[in-house]
């Protein structure tokens, strides 16, 4: 892996000789979407995994639980079923480390953000830390599906939308409550983040086979971006908007040219958008490219794919959408 900030350009890798890092998910979610529902289940059932769970503060989730045991350093809750907890995500994010370290035997980090958590830089901030024995494998969002209104009123709608922008995997949750109609929801998600994958769900029922090891920051779905290139997002520029970039292999762009372009973009504001780009991800030569708020990322991928397809999500205005469109094709047009 290869991580390139905004302050140098000197590659740095990630976890060097040491242990495979222990892959760690940022789930974010608005109150009362389910992500609570979602935590119970993994703190009490038997699912076979073993868990480290940060989480905003001992809630519902752990309340009946028979006296779990704290560990020697007063930090961690030991539970039943083989899990651990805390809560606090900065105290949780100081201890996690020691705890990798000190217990082999733990699977998977779980770190609950609060309901109105900005996910950006949260995720730059874990992403970046090359040293830490865990690695930043996706974000999951919780929605619910009842709530489409959320997303259409001024009150916490950027924060919203925001966190669907920067997710790998939306839970659409509650979806009885809609008679399984999850139209509108859809709808909401195709507009901010049309690649991100989705499970539609009653209660957060969903396997963790289904969040575990996404491999987000370390791989990219080709389809899954090809699916999004077919999508009529929408022309009308929303707080979070979706931009699509194509060229077909007859271009023969090489990851230095696309990088000529891009870091200006995105370190230098050689654009001078009105406003900010959260996060891109796309494939060009046989490169998977993507960063988030200001970290950079590339790493080679074995998938055969001729063309340059690049997509952008951020809080574009009209004039943005524009400048960066016509940046994309003209510069590439004379290289």
């Amino acid at each position: 892996m290869v991580i390139k900030h905004k302050t140098t350009t000197t590659p740095l890798q990630h976890n060097p000789g040491q242990m495979p890092a222990v892959p760690l998910t940022i789930l974010t979610g608005f109150l009362g979407a389910g992500k609570s529902t979602l935590l119970r289940y993994i703190l009490h059932s038997q699912h076979g995994l073993r868990v480290a769970v940060i989480m905003n503060e001992f809630g519902d989730a752990i309340a009946d639980l028979d006296r779990p045991a704290i560990d020697s350093g007063g930090v961690w809750l030991n539970l039943p079923n083989g899990c651990v907890c805390c809560a606090g995500v900065d105290r949780g994010l100081k201890a996690i480390e020691e705890l990798l370290i000190n217990d082999s035997s733990i699977e998977w980090v779980l770190l609950e953000a609060s309901g109105m958590a900005d996910p950006c830089s949260l995720i730059a901030r874990l992403w970046s830390d090359t040293g830490s024995p865990s690695r930043l494998d996706g974000v999951v969002c919780v929605l619910d599906a009842s709530r489409a209104d959320l997303y259409n009123t001024t009150l916490g709608r950027l924060e919203a939308i925001k966190q669907v922008a920067m997710a790998d995997l939306v839970i659409v949750n509650k979806t009885d409550l809609v008679n399984y109609d999850t139209r509108s929801i859809d709808q909401i998600i195709d507009s901010s983040n049309p690649q991100a994958a989705r499970i539609r769900t009653v209660n957060c029922s969903v396997p963790l086979s289904h969040l575990y090891n996404l491999g987000a920051y370390q791989r990219l779905n080709i389809p899954d971006l090809f699916k999004s290139l077919s999508l009529d997002l929408n022309p009308h520029p929303q707080p979070i908007t979706p931009i699509q970039l194509y060229l077909p292999s007859s271009a023969k762009v090489s990851l230095k040219q696309f990088e000529d372009w891009f870091f200006p973009v995105l370190w230098e504001y050689s654009l001078h958008l009105d406003g900010k780009i959260f996060r891109m991800k796309g494939h060009v030569d046989k490169w998977y490219v993507q960063s988030v708020d200001t970290i950079y990322d590339v790493n080679m991928i074995d998938h055969e794919c001729e063309n340059v397809f690049v997509l952008m999500i951020g809080s574009f205005t009209r004039a943005d959408v524009g400048k960066l469109k016509d940046s994309f094709y003209i510069f590439f047009t004379n290289h």
